[in-house]
């Protein structure tokens, strides 16, 4: 794959060692997309980033936060950071969407994505009930839309990557039961946050499908 001459890219060229990546045929739902063969050391064309949301360079792969198991459906993930989160929305997308391409994902287990601890539970008129992951070095994993979380779970409570944390939902303001994940370096707080991209740092599964972002003007 080809990355063009971008701010973005320069960020990241360091880091990108290349991308194994095979087409898929037309989605009903969402139309023509890459299907991700292969994806240990991939950097995915992007969007136009605006600030906070910006993109940096890969470090560790995080576990993929949503079970790719097919016997949920096939999974579709939009790479929209940093651009539109709908159709005609602003550009500051500031995680990623993961849902089913076809049928409902609604209760479709999530995972979490790093060993840390259940840092808290929230419940959010947009983002509805979202759930935060905190690592050891201070970085915090937002999860949201959720239609429940897995109840032996509390705050302050460990998790390790891999272990269910809740189900997938619409909760809040969306219709798609999807996750919307984000990634926050250092803070919650948005003015003292570094908030990342998080495709270049999850592993994806064979089977998953990377749709390009919406463009957005630079």
């Amino acid at each position: 794959m080809t990355l063009e001459d971008t701010p973005t890219r320069r960020q990241l060229i360091g880091s990108a060692l290349g991308a194994a990546v095979t087409l898929a045929g037309a989605s009903q739902l969402f139309g023509s997309a890459d299907r991700v063969a292969a994806l240990s050391s991939a950097v995915m064309r992007p969007g136009a980033a605006t600030k906070p949301a910006v993109r940096l360079a890969i470090t560790d792969k995080l576990t993929f936060p949503v079970d790719a198991n097919p016997i949920y459906g096939t999974l579709v993930c939009l790479n929209n950071f940093g651009g539109r989160s709908t159709a005609n929305g602003p550009c500051s997308h500031n995680g990623v969407d993961i849902g089913n391409d076809k049928v409902s994902g609604r209760g479709r287990p999530l995972l979490a994505c790093v060993d840390g601890v259940v840092h808290k539970d929230e419940a959010f008129s947009t983002g509805g009930l979202t759930r935060i992951l905190r690592d050891g070095i201070g970085t915090y994993y937002r999860y949201h839309h959720l239609d429940s979380y897995e109840s032996s779970l509390k705050e302050g409570d460990p998790v390790t990557a891999g272990q269910v944390i809740g189900t997938m939902g619409n909760t809040g303001n969306t219709v798609w039961s999807h996750l919307h994940f984000e990634i926050w370096q250092d803070s919650l707080t948005p003015s003292r946050a570094t908030i990342i991209d998080p495709v270049p740092r999850l592993w994806f599964p064979h089977g998953v499908t990377l749709r390009a972002p919406t463009a957005c003007a630079t």
